[in-house]
């Protein structure tokens, strides 16, 4: 069958688990990694274009995990892929299922849709503009984000770091009131021009969380991401409490992965503002959606990338920020480069057929299994 106009075919999707050693093991309130946990999602056309994708579930962010998306649900998708013929983003978002889809599993939905779109930029190009905004107009800033497990002298690399790094912002990952001697020597060591924001990944409680901002005051908090558990029964008064107490903006992370997460607190005070990241929001169309509606929302929007993505999320999360004049920075995108001990995918944005290139010697260190489909 002669392929249409400006159409994508898939013939085969090929699915790779990669774990890669961190240099460091990475600590917050929720969760401890001592190596990344990336599906990479592979998509063949039929004229020999590849469209990568990457999945990195959090079971505490979105639900998921990869172990179950490794066993029987990504080579599900995999299989209903090939086969599909597609020509524009919409196209892709109702092949996947559409917003049931993306809602229920956006983490495994978004590593597909990533390559799709991938194989479709190859082939077609994609209108980036209509996606995320305009192209950029101002320069973008840098933010660094330090664990939880990082004190005294290795704290005060970090702060150096910040500083000779041109780092707009450092991010630090916090448990509670004890961490506000870590803040108090993070303020001093990075100087009063960089802004400072905390994450408690969702593990304080109104009262820590509001005795803690109190002895923050004079630190200059530019805000707190996910200070309450997202499952907390009275999470959007407690928030909007929270906020009027202390005037510290808060940030949503967990707590807003999809646009039906968002419509639960639009219009309430809760949040401030939304961090959106790729990896936890759908993918590019999951994730444009989700900015899009927290714009008209009224709230600010800041982004992220997930602890060890590999280039593959990180190109998704630079396309964001490239056309997106609302989102100041996405914080991470350097962290790989540092945090993981390899790096087994390579950006090769000169092939025509690929954006992406394994590097054989390090895949088949870390490559733990693969699977496909045709």
């Amino acid at each position: 069958m002669a392929q249409l106009k400006n159409t994508v075919r898939i013939v085969k999707c090929e699915l790779f688990r990669l774990q890669t050693p961190f240099r460091r093991a990475f600590k917050h309130a929720a969760a401890e990694r001592s190596h990344g946990d990336a599906i990479i999602v592979n998509v063949v056309t039929e004229n020999g274009v590849h469209g990568f994708g990457e999945i990195q579930a959090r079971p505490y962010v979105t639900g998921e995990n990869n172990d179950d998306i490794w066993q029987t649900l990504a080579p599900g998708i995999a299989k209903h892929v090939v086969g599909c013929v597609v020509s524009t983003r919409q196209e892709v978002y109702e092949q996947l299922g559409a917003s049931a889809a993306y809602e229920e599993r956006p983490a495994l939905v978004g590593g597909f849709d990533i390559a799709v779109l991938n194989a479709l930029e190859l082939e077609h190009g994609l209108d980036w503009p209509k996606i995320f905004g305009p192209a950029r107009q101002r320069k973008a800033e840098k933010c660094l984000t330090v664990g939880e497990d990082y004190s005294g002298d290795d704290l005060r690399n970090q702060a150096r770091l910040a500083r000779l790094g041109g780092y707009a912002v450092v991010k630090l990952k916090i448990s509670g009131v004890e961490d506000v001697a870590r803040i108090a020597d993070l303020r001093q060591w990075v100087g009063d021009d960089i802004a400072l924001r905390l994450d408690a990944n969702g593990q304080l409680v109104f009262s820590s969380a509001s005795e803690l901002l109190d002895q923050c005051a004079g630190y200059g908090i530019e805000s707190i991401e996910e200070p309450l558990n997202k499952s907390a029964p009275d999470l959007v008064r407690e928030l909007t409490e929270l906020y009027r107490k202390t005037g510290v903006a808060l940030m949503a992370d967990e707590s807003i992965c999809t646009e039906a997460d968002l419509a639960r607190f639009a219009g309430k005070g809760a949040y401030q503002i939304v961090n959106i990241r790729i990896g936890k929001c759908g993918g590019i169309s999951g994730a444009a959606a989700v900015l899009k509606a927290a714009l008209n929302a009224g709230l600010s929007i800041a982004s992220g990338t997930m602890v060890g993505e590999t280039s593959v999320m990180l190109r998704a999360s630079r396309k964001m920020l490239a056309y997106c004049n609302e989102l100041k920075y996405v914080e991470g995108l350097d962290q790989s480069k540092k945090l993981l001990q390899a790096q087994a995918l390579v950006n090769v944005d000169g092939n025509p057929s690929r954006h992406f290139e394994w590097l054989a010697d390090i895949a088949r260190k870390y490559v733990v299994g693969s699977k496909t489909a045709e």
